[in-house]
């Protein structure tokens, strides 16, 4: 997610253009005697000195349009100290909705919506002036992005289109496009019902058939039919680079296609997982009389998955999908000699084939690259790891090792835990607390006396990347709270939640930040619907595996055209999909944390808060079992 960006009047400006309109005939001075200096050649450093020798309200204006080019230089310290130095009862009306504007403003590049919001509330917006009233609404879109309020948001943007010039408008439309995918399906439909302005509609409408998840196939139809309700909308004069890829795809559409699965050992149930998910996504395509070829099934624990993928392109098969296990994806990659595409269910380490392979999977290695991402940007740049003594363990940390390394940071210590009753062993030691004990006991033996001691953890870190199940984690967050890590934030990967809401198991959790699929979130899927009421196992730990399968479905008619469109995506039920020139299907997921053991979305505001946790020394003296 990308804050948006502060098109139209820069605050600075704003104020100068405001104070130079009500002064324009007024003589240059240097004194003031009731009218306004020329500042047009002003430094800031050169207004602050004017205003110290001014008086009001020229001393307020000239503190004024100081803040605000401050504020458009990104310093905001300087911009505090002289938004503190300006006495508010002594400005005037529409100086004090200036001085409200820049305080908003100054809130919400500090990440404090709740501030910058109050800030506006003081505002009458009835006698604002049309760049007031821009800047007035800019603010209030940026509050509620900080917010994770994306429905707001877009409301406040339509507000600035209706007042920016119309010239600038384009400026702004990448912004609105962007937001506009940050809302999912229902809420995009609710905007519509809203009856936004015609400047919003055919955006709003332009998201629901991008952000839906469809097959290509409707959504190509659905498209043609938007350009011809909007033929002379701007929305249709600058369409997204993404829309302008969609408009150019041919799905791809085999007469028959293989699934390579396995239907039998011991990983016969997440072959039927994805099998079904697979079919319930093709019989719904049939319903709506959309391109369905015919499928056949070959049970990959049967045979290997290279001759059985060979076999399939004899039986006329035009794709194949899979195999599902990784050692059988490794073997497929390295030797497959297919003249057809495949797409393979997990992911290998070795990508070099002859063959058009494309890979997806829900490798916990992706999120845990997704969580050093979002922890880098969310301000982070000293992490610890505490992962299972585990081959898994040991893979996701170094997924996230390297792309931490990539985004320029260093990893200061990765440490292991078994989960026989050492959750706060690692704990201890994670965070170098045995260390500050064993200090303290050394002293003690030098001089001979008991000390009065409280052992604190490494200060170095500012974060801690975790890798667990639900019931794991539950025993090692009380553990690292214990050890006085209750102030330091925790990311993880999808696997610390169990896909259900259970407040009174997950209450440890809390302050957990992880990634989750859409599958688990969205509660309007129609498709979801079909398969948790035909398959009730899609609700438990196969339900990720369901969601791939229905994903897959819709993501093969697109899977050329996607890897050869930098901006493409596809909102599945897996995550937000794209796929790279390698044909590796990345998933983004949605990020939320546990706030009393409830999923809510980690909003850049909540990220941005320095400590989210009591200590649990103030009401827990006791060291919590495990």
């Amino acid at each position: 997610m990308s804050f948006i960006s502060r098109p139209g009047l820069s605050i600075g400006v704003l104020a100068l253009t405001l104070i130079l309109a009500a002064c324009s005939t007024a003589p240059r001075q240097t004194t003031y005697d009731g009218t306004m200096p020329d500042t047009s050649r002003m430094t800031v450093d050169g207004m602050l000195l004017k205003a110290q020798k001014s008086t009001y309200p020229a001393k307020g204006q000239l503190l004024l349009l100081a803040a605000g080019t401050l504020l458009d230089e990104d310093n905001l310290e300087r911009a505090r100290n002289t938004l503190d130095r300006i006495e508010p009862g002594r400005l005037d009306g529409n100086n004090r909705n200036n001085y409200s504007l820049l305080e908003a403003d100054y809130a919400v590049l500090t990440h404090d919506s709740r501030s910058a919001l109050e800030w506006l509330s003081t505002i009458s917006t009835y006698n604002l002036k049309r760049a007031q009233r821009i800047k007035y609404h800019q603010i209030k879109a940026r509050a509620f992005e900080l917010e994770g309020n994306f429905s707001q948001n877009i409301e406040q943007l339509g507000q600035v289109l209706q007042y920016l010039p119309k010239e600038d408008h384009p400026a702004l439309y990448q912004t609105l496009w962007n937001n506009l995918l940050m809302l999912n399906e229902s809420q995009l439909l609710d905007l519509l019902m809203a009856t936004p302005p015609d400047t919003l509609k055919p955006w709003i409408e332009l998201a629901v058939i991008y952000r839906t998840p469809g097959e290509l196939e409707n959504q190509l139809t659905e498209l043609q039919s938007w350009e011809q309700r909007w033929p002379i909308s701007d929305a249709v004069r600058h369409l997204p680079q993404s829309i302008t890829d969609l408009k150019n795809a041919k799905p791809y559409q085999p007469e028959k296609i293989a699934l390579l699965l396995p239907l039998s050992g011991p990983l016969a149930q997440a072959g039927e997982a994805v099998r079904e998910g697979f079919m319930a996504a093709y019989y719904e395509a049939a319903k709506k009389k959309l391109h369905t070829p015919e499928i056949q099934f070959y049970d990959s624990a049967s045979g290997n998955p290279v001759e059985l993928a060979q076999k399939a392109e004899d039986d006329g098969a035009g794709l194949v999908i899979g195999p599902l296990g990784r050692n059988a994806v490794e073997n497929a990659t390295s030797n497959s000699q297919l003249a057809i595409p495949q797409l393979t269910l997990n992911y290998a380490d070795n990508t070099q084939s002859l063959s058009p392979i494309y890979q997806i999977g829900l490798a916990a290695e992706d999120e845990a690259r997704q969580g050093a991402d979002r922890a880098w940007k969310d301000g982070f740049r000293h992490p610890v790891i505490l992962i299972p003594d585990s081959d898994w363990g040991q893979r996701v940390a170094n997924a996230f090792n390297q792309e931490w390394q990539e985004l320029g940071g260093e990893v200061l210590t990765t440490d292991r835990y078994t989960g026989n009753g050492d959750f706060n062993q690692a704990a201890s030691k994670l965070l170098l607390v045995n260390e500050s004990q064993q200090r303290a006991n050394n002293l003690r033996r030098i001089l001979g006396k008991k000390l009065d001691f409280t052992p604190r953890r490494r200060q170095d870190a500012d974060m801690i990347f975790m890798a667990a199940t639900a019931a794991n984690g539950r025993q090692l967050k009380p553990a690292l709270d214990f050890y006085f890590a209750y102030d330091l934030p925790v990311y993880t990967t999808s696997g610390i939640y169990s896909g259900h809401q259970d407040p009174a198991k997950d209450r440890d959790l809390s302050g957990i930040r992880f990634p989750v699929m859409p599958w688990y979130l969205n509660r309007d899927s129609a498709l979801k619907d079909v398969i948790t009421q035909e398959w009730p196992s899609s609700t438990g730990q196969y339900g990720s595996l369901y969601a791939l399968g229905a994903d897959v479905w819709r993501l093969y008619p697109r899977m050329d055209q996607m890897s050869r469109s930098a901006g493409a995506q596809m909102f599945g039920a897996t995550g937000t999909l794209s796929i790279n020139t390698q044909g590796y299907v990345e998933r983004h997921l949605i990020w939320q944390y546990f706030d009393n053991g409830r999923p809510r979305p980690l909003t850049r505001e909540y990220s941005a808060r320095k400590t989210h946790a009591i200590h649990v020394l103030d009401s827990n003296d006791q060291e919590p079992t495990g």
